[in-house]
Formats: structure tokens, C-alpha cells, sequence
């Protein structure tokens, strides 16, 4: 039977989240007048048809209820696409707490100080907790949670739309897109290295200045093991860093990796694949 590992933090940002949007109300001179949702497709709108002009604006926040029936819907359909059944654990990052990533980098995340969260977001991560039994761990992301119960289960899926999450080797189902695949070690630890070179805009992690996603795909291309992954990349970060580039190149390593066990850390696993800088 099969163990569905839940990234619960999918429902508490996108699923609240989709449930807040502004409407604008377009009309013409003739008082023909049509509801369109979001400023995007408002715009579309707009340029498809130009007699319509935006006249007014206003936000909707739609019920919990829907929420909670939107997060229960896509529970069953996990459960029906890799056939856990009872077997499913929803995990959540610990709130008001540093992670160790905090600890070690000041800025990691820093983009999300102050940005204010769905009306439901409290609520539905209270109500996980409550209803579904959704485990958090000091210190840790759910990320970090998922990859220590993973390597504890034989039978596991990780479900989730997270990219990062793809550094871990196994099945893996993005119930976002209704996407089930297996990562094997090398396509993880090529990810994991292609993360590390180009680091995360969106949580802050710096990488290599001027690497993307095509230049760190170019660094890592013909690789066959872990050790020509990582002898690739610090060479990169020797290239382009000063004389603490060893430092650098760990702290993006640390910030990117996603613990495995209890205890675990970059440099205990750069250790288990016989490299060392």
C-alpha cells in the first residue's frame, strides 16, 4: 500500500489564495456592461473588445467552505490517483518559528515579510491541523519533513507542485497538474546541483551571479555521477567567486538542500557520496 506525503503548504498559500480576486465591471457608452474577474483578463478584455471601458472595481472572498471543499476534493483525488487510501500525511511549516535556512542566511524568504495573507489563511492551517491531524517540526519546512518520512517509507509518494521537491529521488505526484512520475538519484542529485548553481528568487537563495536556469543547465550537461555534479559546479563557483567561494557554494548548498533524516545536513550528504571540497 502506498503512503501519500502531502505538502499541506499548497493548500494554505495557492487553494486560500484562489479564492480571493478582483472583479471589474466593464461597460459601454450604450450601458451594455459585463463582470470580468481579474485585471488580466480585464485587459484582454478590454483590447479584444475597445467599446468596453473598466467603470468599476471590487474584491471577492469567496466562503471557507469552499476552501475546505476544494482542499477535501483534491484529498480524494490523491488518494484515487496513487491508491493510499487511509494512508496520507499532510505536512506544514511550523509557524512564528526560524528555520535553520533562517538561521544561517538573514535574507532567506525575506520577499515574504509583510506580505499580507489570504483572508483564510490562518483558519485552513488551523483547520489541517484539527481535521487531518497535519504535522509540523520545529525549525523545519514541510519540505524537510516530507524528505525524512520519505527515506522512512519504503512505499511513499511525495504529492506535491513544488519543484524543489524534485531533488528528492522517488515518486513524486503533482496534484496540481495531475502529473505522477519517478525521479531517479541521478535526475535528483542533477536538480539538486542545478538549484544550487542557480540558487531561488523567490526564497531569496543568491546562487551564482549571472547563472540561470540555461547557464546552470549548460554546467551540469554530461554529468553521469554525483561527483562530476559536484566537481562541475565548484568549479563554477571557483570561476566566478572570490576566495570564499567554498563558503559560498555551501551556504547555497545548505539553503537548497532538502534534509533526508534527522540530523542530516549538504555536508553529511556531500560526505555519503565521497566528495569533500
Amino acid at each position: 500500500m502506498t503512503v501519500a506525503l502531502i505538502d499541506g503548504d499548497i493548500f494554505t498559500r495557492r487553494f486560500t489564495a484562489a479564492c480571493e480576486y478582483e472583479m471589474f465591471t466593464m461597460s459601454t457608452k450604450d450601458g451594455d456592461v459585463r463582470e470580468i474577474r481579474s485585471k488580466t483578463n480585464a485587459k484582454q478584455f478590454e483590447a479584444d473588445n475597445p467599446t468596453f471601458a473598466v467603470v468599476d472595481s471590487y474584491k471577492v472572498v469567496e466562503p471557507i467552505e469552499y476552501v475546505k471543499h476544494n482542499i477535501n476534493l483534491t484529498i480524494d483525488k490523491i488518494k484515487d490517483a496513487i491508491q493510499c487510501h487511509e494512508d496520507f500525511h499532510i505536512y506544514l511549516g511550523e509557524q512564528g518559528v526560524p528555520t535553520f535556512r533562517h538561521k544561517l542566511y538573514a535574507p532567506y524568504k525575506h520577499k515574504r515579510v509583510g506580505q499580507v495573507r489570504p483572508i483564510h489563511y490562518q483558519e485552513i492551517y488551523d483547520w489541517l491541523r484539527d481535521k487531518y491531524n497535519a504535522t509540523t517540526s520545529y525549525e523545519l519546512e514541510a519540505d524537510d519533513i516530507i524528505g525524512i518520512r520519505n527515506s522512512m517509507y519504503n512505499n511513499a509518494v511525495i504529492c506535491s507542485n513544488d519543484k524543489d521537491m524534485l531533488t528528492i529521488p522517488g515518486w513524486h505526484y503533482n496534484f496540481v497538474n495531475d502529473h505522477k512520475r519517478v525521479v531517479n538519484q541521478h535526475e535528483a542529485d542533477t536538480h539538486l546541483f542545478t538549484q544550487i548553481l542557480m540558487g531561488d528568487s523567490t526564497d531569496c537563495i543568491p546562487g551564482l551571479p549571472r547563472v540561470g536556469m540555461k547557464k546552470a543547465t549548460e554546467i551540469v550537461a554530461g554529468c553521469n555521477d554525483f561527483e562530476s555534479l559536484f566537481n562541475n559546479a565548484t568549479k563554477a563557483y571557483r570561476t566566478r567567486c572570490e576566495e570564499d567561494w567554498k563558503d559560498y557554494f555551501m551556504l547555497n548548498g545548505n539553503l537548497v538542500y532538502i534534509l533526508r533524516k534527522e540530523g542530516d545536513s549538504f555536508a553529511a550528504l556531500l560526505d555519503r557520496n565521497g566528495v569533500s571540497l
